[in-house]
This record gives C-alpha cells, structure tokens and sequence, in this order.
C-alpha cells in the first residue's frame, strides 16, 4: 500500500521538440511511504544503462536500504538486480544508554567495464556488522558475482 508505482517514459529530442517516444506505464513497485528515491543513471554494459534505485526505509530505529536496477531488456523495462539489505543500522535503539551493541553494515558495487557483453557483470561486497542467526552481532564480509542471463542478473 506504501510502495508508488514505477513507469518510464523515453523522450526524444527532435528539433528541439521533445516527443514521448516508448512509454511504459507500469515497470516496478518501488519506495515506501508513498515516495521514491530519485535514481542515479549508470552505465552497465556496452551501449547500455539502467536507473539505480536507493530504496530506504526506517522503522523502530533500524535504518534499512535496498538496491535497484532498472534496465531496459529487449522492448520493455523491468528490474535487471534487486539487491536486498544493501544497508542496516541500528543507530536508532543502540548506544552507551542503551543496552543494545550498534552495528552497521554497506554494499559495494563493482561493475567489470572492461567487459565487451551487452550487460557488464557486476561484484557485490558487503561488509560491516549485523546480528547471526544467534543474535550476536558479527562482523562479516560477503562478496557475490552476478552476470546477465536472459533478462536479469543471477
């Protein structure tokens, strides 16, 4: 009920007249709140782009994020990589007053550009600290390889 609707509209300059050239009316469900994040153009592959979505949110003191792209695939829009948890913190609820330890985890992207293929794979690193499956906080380091297949990153 939160999430806005995503569509995308491909404009065209011709003589100094912008025309709608391809529209898509609905491509994803992105932000909270009624809102969405305004999106970073990136260039993920030879001759190709994709709108990369920052998707926070905030609740009961813990800071969270989520990573977008939306990329063009054959004639329509969709999302190519979603990367849950791509940011947490804790800084909400914890500190010297309180009982509870702070943490604090980030994501980084790494596109391979040197790539000739329509879609460059990209290297994901998180790092930081987050709880385990004990509930103790931990730090930690994850490094996770996606390439393209058919229409989207695995």
């Amino acid at each position: 009920i939160c999430s806005p609707l995503l569509g995308i509209a491909v404009l065209v300059n011709n003589r100094n007249i912008w025309q709608v050239e391809t529209k898509h009316e609905f491509v994803d469900k992105l932000g909270t709140w009624g809102n969405i994040m305004p999106p970073t153009f990136v260039k993920i592959g030879v001759d190709n782009y994709a709108l990369l979505f920052k998707d926070p949110y905030s609740g009961m003191g813990v800071t969270s994020e989520r990573t977008y792209f939306i990329s063009k695939v054959k004639d329509s829009f969709r999302r190519v990589l979603k990367i849950d948890e791509s940011y947490e913190d804790n800084f909400g609820i914890c500190g010297k007053k309180v009982i509870i330890e702070c943490y604090k985890f980030s994501t980084k992207l790494k596109l391979s550009v040197n790539s000739k293929e329509l879609f460059y794979p990209i290297t994901i690193t998180k790092s930081g600290k987050r709880f385990n499956n004990k509930s103790r906080i931990e730090k930690f380091k994850e490094i996770k390889k996606y390439t393209f297949s058919v229409d989207s990153y695995k």
